[in-house]
């Protein structure tokens, strides 16, 4: 089955790094969501409170 993933918008809610906010989000790091998370924010190593992901 195929599946279309949009992307969205999250407020991070503690300090880390781009692994530590996909897994907090998505608790498998490996899914198709959490690996379009990692390619949109590829760009942001460190994330901050605050701060808004795509």
């Amino acid at each position: 089955m195929s599946r279309h993933i949009a992307p969205g918008y999250c407020v991070v809610e503690q300090p880390g790094t781009l692994d530590f906010q996909a897994t907090m989000l998505f608790r498998d790091c490996h899914s198709p969501a959490a690996r379009l998370f990692m390619q949109n924010n590829a760009d942001t190593p460190w994330l901050k409170p605050g701060q808004i992901c795509r």
